[in-house]
This record gives structure tokens, C-alpha cells and sequence, in this order.
């Protein structure tokens, strides 16, 4: 359980592994299943984090782990953000597939959709273990596609965005040709 508390101008979040003070930054925690430990993901700013091993400051661009009973993972730095290049800008044809290069070191990838005209409204959410993500189906529409590398301590690192119109409806006639020795009439 996550129990936020606006205090003055800062911001509080308690976790049962590590307690946050926030103010005037932009940062990821998340805890676990099991509430056994939170990572912290820091991308702009600062975030205070209280753990039973003392007070750390957490700087822009470094994250951490901490589990209940043990010290604070030290700082890391943030996995760099994922190419998305060649993603195309124009998708056809649903399912929805797109792949990027391998980010050495990467555990895995965290990939999202959102709706391009709100950065908060998510509609797609998925961890792969490979440098590609697949959906089902989406409306046709216009949309931001978020990419970013999990390192092997569950860190999220820096984001990549591409924006990508999908138009799959109606479906585009597939192409047929006449047999090798067939004629068109």
C-alpha cells in the first residue's frame, strides 16, 4: 500500500520498504506484488528517500532498490533510452507489431501506447524480454508509442517516444497475381 501525503510543497510517499519526499521533480517508485521492495526511478529533480539505513538523495538520472530488511541497493544510473528510429510512422495493418535495437545490458523492455493528444492516457501496457513489443488491436488513431529498458534490478530507465498514426480500417486489398503460367483476362 501507497500512502501519498501533500505536505506544504513537497510530497510524501510511504512504501513498507522506503519512504519518498518529493518536491518539484518528475519520478517513477513502484512496489512490488508482495510490497517487499520499491524501485525508484528519478528523472527530474531530486526525491528524498528515507529508508531504515539513513536518508539518500536520489538525483536526476539515478534509481535504486530497496527491500524490506536490508540496505538501499546504491545509486545506479538510469538505462539510456531505447532507438526507436525505425518504428514506422504508419501502421496499416493490425496486429500492431514494433521492434527497436538491443540495449546492451537490458533485462527487458517496458512498452506503452498512449493516445498522442494526452502524454497521461495510457491505453497499452506490456513488458517484453525482447526488443519488440505486439497488441492485439487499437482503434485507428494517432498515437505515442513509450519505450524504455528494465535493467536486471527491475529499473526502468529513460523513455523513448515515437508517434505513430495506425489506419488499418477498412483493410487494404492484399495483393494477388495470376499463377506462373496464368493469364489475366
Amino acid at each position: 500500500h501507497v500512502a501519498p501525503a501533500a505536505t506544504g510543497r513537497s510530497f510524501e510517499m510511504q512504501t513498507p520498504a522506503l519512504n519518498l519526499g518529493v518536491r518539484g521533480t518528475d519520478f517513477r517508485a513502484q512496489v512490488d506484488a508482495g510490497g517487499l521492495a520499491t524501485r525508484l526511478e528519478v528523472l527530474q529533480g531530486r526525491v528524498t528517500a528515507l529508508s531504515s539505513a539513513g536518508t539518500v538523495p536520489v538525483d536526476a538520472g539515478l534509481g535504486t532498490l530497496a527491500r524490506i530488511g536490508q540496505a538501499m541497493s546504491p545509486l545506479l544510473p538510469l538505462a539510456a533510452a531505447p532507438l526507436l528510429s525505425a518504428v514506422p510512422r504508419r501502421l496499416e495493418r493490425v496486429p500492431l507489431h514494433f521492434s527497436w535495437p538491443v540495449v546492451t545490458g537490458a533485462q527487458g523492455y517496458r512498452a506503452q501506447v498512449l493516445l498522442a493528444t494526452s502524454a497521461d492516457h495510457l491505453l497499452l501496457d506490456g513488458r517484453f524480454t525482447e526488443p519488440r513489443a505486439k497488441w492485439a488491436d487499437l482503434p485507428d488513431g494517432h498515437y505515442t508509442l513509450r519505450v524504455r529498458t528494465v535493467d536486471p534490478q527491475g529499473l526502468e530507465g529513460h523513455d523513448a517516444v515515437a508517434s505513430f498514426e495506425l489506419k488499418a480500417r477498412p483493410d487494404p486489398p492484399l495483393v494477388s497475381m495470376p499463377p506462373a503460367s496464368g493469364t489475366v483476362v
